[in-house]
Formats: C-alpha cells, structure tokens, sequence
C-alpha cells in the first residue's frame, strides 16, 4: 500500500488485512501490514519528491529494513513517523479529529501549491 487518502481509508486497508491474516492463521503464510507515511517518491508527482514534510525514501527504506531485521514477530511495520496519525485513535476522539484535519488539510493544501 502506498499513500493512503485519509485515515478513514488507512481504516479500511487495516481492517482489511486483519481479516486476511486471520483467515491465513493455520498456513505458513504471514501478512504483514506496512504503514507508511508520506514519502519522498514521485507517486503523486513530482513536487512530492521534493516537499519536506515528506520522509526521505532512504530513510524510510532503511528503518523499515531495521524493523524487518529487529522485530520477528512484528505485524505491522510501522516507521516512528507514521506513529502520531495511525496511533491518534488511541488517544481520544479530539487527538483523532485534530490528525484528522490536519492530515487532510496538509494534502489539501499539497495539491493548490501545484
């Protein structure tokens, strides 16, 4: 999964692959669920290669790969700065709805720069 709309959508994927890993429980198939934040590539154009609020991809790259070699039981993979939007629900409906807005607000904001 790459970069995802809102956290609704991450929602969605999240629930969605829950479901999978369970129905994969009893195969030697294993799910892993990589959360990533928003990263410097040229997916959504090429301003977001260059825009720094986005997480160097080698950077990104490498603390995934430390994750993958450090913490064998891990099922979701998740940098330290994707932690502030995929863990706001835990925080109580006000830290949601204010990662919400600003999450949204930065992408829209994103988009009338181009």
């Amino acid at each position: 999964m790459c970069e995802k709309p809102s956290p609704s959508g991450e929602g969605g994927s999240h629930s969605f692959l829950l479901a999978v890993r369970y129905q994969l429980k009893n195969t030697k198939i294993e799910v892993l669920e990589l959360v990533p934040p928003y990263v410097a590539t040229e997916l959504m154009g090429t301003h977001q290669a260059k825009d720094p609020r986005a997480m160097p991809l080698a950077e990104y790259i490498a603390e995934v790969m430390e994750i993958l070699a450090t913490q064998l039981e891990a099922k979701e993979i998740c940098v330290k700065r994707v932690y502030p939007l995929r863990f706001s629900a835990e925080q109580g409906q006000a830290k949601y709805e204010e990662m919400f807005d600003g999450f949204n607000g930065s992408k829209a904001s994103a988009a009338a720069e181009q």
